[in-house]
C-alpha cells in the first residue's frame, strides 16, 4: 500500500499523472469525483445535480494534469449536457451518444476544434453533422466501447482519460477495457440521491494502488491500475 503523501505542485502532479502508453491498443484511465457517502453528484440548485459542487483546487489541479497528459477525453452525451461542455484545444473530444445530443456554441465555438461524435451503426445525426462534428458509428443498436477504442487508437490518440458518465465507466470497466481509475474524495457528506460513480454492468477483476495523495484543505486523491495493465 503507498503511503499518504502531500498533494505537490504541478510537476509532481505532471510526473504522478504520466499516462502510460499500451503496445497496439488504447489506455484507458478515467477521472471521477465522489464525497465521502458516495455521491458523485450534488445538487446545483437549479434543479440539476453535477459534480462540480464537489471540488476544490486541489481537484482542479490534478484535473488539469490528467488532461494535459492526455490525447482524448472521451464522454457520455448526458455528461456533456449535466456539466455544459466545452471542446478544449487539447486534449481533443470525444463524445457517445445514442444521437439526440444538440449542438451547442459550448461544442462548437467558432473556429475552434470539433469534437468526434460515437453513434449507433444507422443514427444519421445529421445536426452534429451539419455543425462539423465527425460522427463515427459504432456499434449495432448501441454504442460499442470496443469498437470506440479501436477507431481512436486508429486516429493516434491512444491515452484515452474517461470523464463519465457512470454508465459509460461501467460499461467500460465491465467489458475489460478500463486500465485505470483516479478518484478524488472528497470531505464531504451531502446525502441526498446523488448517483454512484458507476452505474450499470458488474464489472470484475482487482485494482491495485499507485498512490494516495492529500492537500490541506481535506482532499483525497487516488490512483489505481487494473492487475492486468502496464507498469505506471
Amino acid at each position: 500500500m503507498p503511503r499518504l503523501d502531500p498533494l505537490g505542485d504541478d510537476a509532481d502532479l505532471a510526473r504522478r499523472y504520466r499516462h502510460p502508453v499500451a503496445q497496439g491498443r488504447a489506455y484507458v484511465r478515467s477521472t471521477m469525483i465522489a464525497s465521502l457517502d458516495g455521491a458523485a453528484t450534488v445538487s446545483d440548485g437549479a434543479g440539476g445535480a453535477t459534480s462540480g459542487g464537489l471540488g476544490g483546487e486541489g481537484d482542479r489541479r490534478v484535473f488539469a494534469a490528467l488532461r494535459a497528459a492526455a490525447d482524448v477525453v472521451l464522454v457520455g452525451a448526458g455528461t456533456v449536457r449535466a456539466e455544459d461542455y466545452h471542446t478544449p484545444t487539447h486534449p481533443a473530444l470525444a463524445i457517445v451518444t445514442g444521437g439526440g445530443l444538440t449542438p451547442t456554441e459550448r461544442l462548437f465555438p467558432p473556429g475552434g476544434p470539433r469534437p468526434l461524435v460515437y453513434v449507433p451503426d444507422g443514427v444519421a445525426a445529421t445536426a452534429l453533422a451539419e455543425a462539423g462534428a465527425t460522427v463515427i458509428p459504432a456499434g449495432a443498436g448501441r454504442v460499442d466501447p470496443t469498437r470506440v477504442l479501436a477507431d481512436l487508437h486508429t486516429r493516434g490518440l491512444t491515452r484515452v482519460l474517461v470523464e463519465g458518465g457512470p454508465g459509460l465507466l461501467a460499461q467500460l470497466a465491465a467489458a475489460g477495457l478500463l486500465d485505470e481509475y483516479c478518484q478524488t474524495v472528497a470531505p464531504l457528506v451531502v446525502g441526498g440521491d446523488g448517483t454512484r460513480t458507476t452505474r450499470g454492468p458488474v464489472a470484475t477483476g482487482r485494482w491495485e494502488p499507485v498512490h494516495l495523495l492529500a492537500d490541506g484543505d481535506g482532499y483525497l486523491y487516488g490512483r489505481w491500475r487494473i492487475r492486468r495493465s502496464v507498469p505506471a
